[in-house]
């Protein structure tokens, strides 16, 4: 049994009672917690301190590493306070804000006038001197049901006076417990479309309705909010999906700091069978929570997201450099991904492939298409099982079709096939279209990679590369040269290296990838000077080191014999 808080540092439980003691706070130790091992304490405080005399405080069993809970339960002030349990927010989120030193008195002595003051009647420039720069969304606050969600899109704005509608979803799982669904449109109550899904969700199954309220809960469960005749009515009118129906509340909330927006969440009300019920009629509501997913929710996060909708990459080999990568492009927000890998998943490949057990012996590049359609529907993806460099007669799969449906129109070829046939091959085929290309290539063992860009600009080319080794001006990564290895039932020698090592190799080529794209959509991301890296993962002795880059500019040979053909 883990001993409370206050028998392992002791003295500080009396410290803080004295501290609210001197300060002239009368502190009631609520004995059943006590006895359970948490610190529950009514406090009352000197009239004029607060708006009202009483208020609570709960330690958390990890104090004093983090703060104690300080709850209103008489007030409900709007803001700064969790409208339902009456937490007061006397600090920021970051746990930066705390220190251990710190006790209740101090925190309340510092804290709650300064919280008196941001509840006043103060401008913009007031509150940001006085809080954290970020909105309270009331939505932060409800109770919702476990593992459900309906997507929606923060650049939707309804028209003002149009106060409900109709909503169409589709199910994100087969299942409807838990509901997990998007909205595909929105509509106004004649069936104008008023919003859209941003990435297209035409096969809606579930047709429903949304209201306009006030925004107010009047608790974290949908329970009283039923009591609003509005509300109950609108629910009322929401057709039965088999045993659920869905409403869509939509009203004002912050989303940003004392800035307001559009506020969504779902109630879902089930029927079911209980005893004492008749069949179907019991019923069980609850709230759903409203994920936003939207271009703008994405930049958000990564501002170059919504140019980088534009690119297209064509990558070229997914196993365990280019699977890793795809997804990185996909998540990144590269528009249109296409992929060329001919090969099927090797059960013993999972410990450095991306996805594990149900990819076994499934096409690489199908696994990867079926991920990227169902994870990051941004992305329009096109796939492609040719090999190249085979003698075919079959006119349906031809290298030249391939490489069309490859290169067409691209921004960038990626090449992950660590094969230097194929690079040579791939390579020119990208100086031929002027295409930039990226290439990532590891070494046996694990021990290094290198990765390569080359602009065709009229400058360096693959041969340059070869040269720039030859003659030692880039240096080679380090190899073990006994990490080849041929697993039982595999048709091929393959190399030793873990995936937590190969990625670096990966992530370092997304990195070079993503700023050559970023070049040409978004430039306020930054480019790279250099156009060769080199990692090393072992020093001069072998030993394991830290991943360690060295990168160089690749300069044209005059002697280069590709350059001069």
């Amino acid at each position: 049994m883990i001993s409370p808080w206050w028998e392992k540092f002791p003295g500080r439980l009396e410290a803080e009672l004295a501290g609210l003691a001197a300060d002239g706070i009368v502190a009631v130790r609520d004995e059943a917690a006590y006895n359970r091992g948490v610190l529950r304490l009514t406090l009352t405080l000197p009239e004029g301190r607060w708006r009202s005399t009483s208020l609570v405080a709960v330690f958390p069993e990890s104090y004093p590493f983090f703060p104690p809970a300080v709850l209103d339960l008489h007030n409900r002030l709007g803001r700064h306070q969790n409208p339902f349990r009456g937490n007061l927010c006397l600090l920021g989120r970051s746990t930066s804000h705390w220190r251990l030193s710190t006790t209740l008195a101090e925190l309340l002595a510092s804290q709650l006038p300064i919280l008196v003051r941001s509840l006043g009647n103060i401008d913009l420039a007031e509150a940001t001197s006085l809080e954290d720069p970020q909105g309270e969304p009331i939505t932060a606050f409800l109770d919702y049901e476990r593992d459900s969600v309906v997507i929606v899109d923060s650049d939707w704005e309804l028209p003002t006076g149009v106060d409900e509608g109709v909503l169409s979803l589709r199910l994100l799982e087969n299942s409807e417990n838990p509901f997990r669904a998007e909205v595909a449109t929105v509509l106004s109550g004649e069936g104008r479309v008023l919003a859209r899904a941003p990435f297209g969700s035409e096969d809606a199954q579930v047709r429903t309705r949304w209201i306009r309220t006030d925004g107010t809960f009047p608790d974290a469960n949908p329970s009283a909010l039923l009591d609003d005749p509005l509300v109950d009515e609108a629910l009322k009118r929401c057709p039965w999906h088999n045993d659920l129906q869905c409403l869509g509340l939509v009203f004002d909330e912050e989303v940003g700091h004392r800035v307001l927006g559009t506020g969504w969440a779902f109630i879902v009300r089930r029927r079911g069978n209980a005893p004492g019920f008749r069949k179907k009629h019991h019923f069980k509501t609850t709230f759903v929570r409203a994920a936003r997913l939207g271009i703008s929710d994405l930049s958000a996060r990564f501002p170059a997201f919504r140019a980088l909708q534009d690119a297209k990459i064509a990558v070229v080999g997914a196993g365990c450099l280019g699977a890793p990568s795809i997804l990185e492009f996909a998540k990144g927000g590269v528009g249109e991904i296409r992929i060329l890998e001919p090969d099927i998943v090797d059960a013993g490949t999972i410990v450095r492939w991306p996805l594990g057990r149900p990819a076994i012996a499934r096409e690489k590049a199908r696994v990867l298409l079926e991920q990227i359609r169902f994870n990051y529907p941004w992305v329009k993806t096109i796939g492609c099982s040719s090999r190249l460099g085979l003698a075919c007669e079959n006119p349906q799969l031809t290298e030249r079709k391939a490489l069309a449906t490859m290169l067409d129109g691209v921004d960038l070829l990626f090449d992950a096939t660590a094969e230097p046939g194929i690079q040579y091959f791939l390579a020119e085929i990208a100086r031929s279209r002027s295409i930039p290309y990226v290439s990532v290539d590891a070494t046996r063992g694990g021990l290094g990679g290198t990765v390569l860009r080359l602009k065709h600009e009229g400058g360096a080319c693959w041969g340059c590369l070869q040269l720039a080794l030859e003659h030692g001006d880039i240096g080679k990564p380090p190899e073990d040269e006994d990490g080849s290895v041929q697993p039982a039932g595999c048709e091929a020698v393959t190399y030793v290296g873990s995936h937590f090592d190969l990625q670096e190799v990966a992530l370092q080529g997304v990195r070079l990838a993503m700023a050559s794209l970023c070049g040409k959509y978004f430039p306020a991301f930054g480019n790279f000077e250099w156009d060769v890296g080199v990692l090393s993962m072992r020093d001069a002795g072998g030993q394991r080191t830290e991943p360690r880059w060295s990168v160089f500019p690749l300069k044209k040979y005059a002697d280069c014999p590709v350059c001069n053909r």
